[in-house]
């Protein structure tokens, strides 16, 4: 779910937020989140009596709310820099506010289930780390999280539908969105690469934080194309797939 991370850049560019408030358009959305995952979660956690989930980077909340609501015997958190939830809605989540580098004051491994969806995107480079350490440090050992990111080189930028958009260098990219948007003076965002983002996971690795990754991004493409057929004739493929609009991995820390 579109979060509401606000960082500097160093040319002190401000990122936007992205949250989309459109309350029917995210619970159905965040009914697909869950779906996915429970197809994913091999050991049942979302099931489990008592299971912590956490939505990190929640945005308006949505998923975390239609979580709690599905999953009634788990207690549901929501997490992000500012609250922007809907006043008129009663969520049955809990929300926490994190700190402008993505950490929440929660002991080290509490949670069993941690949904961090299009999220890093949002983050400037130099936090994107972070982010993915904190997720790591509250994943309790044999739980399970599940990233996901716009693929930096899709053909097609998710956010302002503008073709190459979060190809081209930052400040060409300026231009080009500010050309066709002229009230956006600067591109708010940070899209990742499959490298990047395998790079970073390595570099977290230690004798004390061990986890093993996987990459599930066929499966979302194939559920936000709703054509099956395409998994009979593409299958896993469709992973090496270099424009791939987005890209999800799921990681299970295992223990040291």
């Amino acid at each position: 779910m579109t979060n509401i991370f606000r960082h500097i850049h160093k040319s002190n560019r401000e990122s936007v937020g992205h949250a989309n408030l459109n309350f029917p358009d995210r619970v159905r959305k965040s009914t697909q989140i869950i779906e996915r995952v429970a197809n994913l979660d091999d050991s049942h956690l979302l099931n489990s009596p008592a299971t912590h989930i956490l939505d990190l980077g929640c945005g308006g909340g949505i998923l975390a709310h239609v979580l709690a609501t599905k999953f009634p015997t788990a207690r549901v958190f929501a997490a992000d820099l500012v609250d922007q939830r809907l006043e008129n809605v009663k969520y049955a989540s809990t929300f926490l506010t994190s700190k402008p580098d993505g950490k929440i004051d929660f002991p080290d491994a509490q949670f069993d289930v941690i949904i961090c969806h299009m999220v890093l995107e949002h983050i400037n480079p130099k936090f994107q780390g972070g982010i993915l350490q904190e997720c790591l440090r509250l994943l309790k050992v044999e739980g399970l999280a599940l990233i996901s990111f716009p693929n930096r080189w899709a053909l097609l930028e998710s956010h302002y539908m503008l073709p190459f958009l979060s190809w081209v260098p930052r400040r060409f990219a300026d231009i080009y969105l500010h050309f066709f948007n002229p009230e956006m003076k600067s591109y708010d965002c940070f899209p990742i690469s499959k490298k990047t983002f395998v790079s970073i996971s390595k570099s977290l690795q230690s004798k004390t934080l061990k986890f093993d990754i996987r990459e599930v991004s066929h499966l979302a493409i194939l559920q936000e194309l709703n054509v099956k057929n395409l998994q009979m004739v593409f299958g896993k493929k469709l992973n090496f797939l270099p424009f791939i609009p987005s890209r999800s991995y799921l990681i299970r820390r295992v223990k040291e």
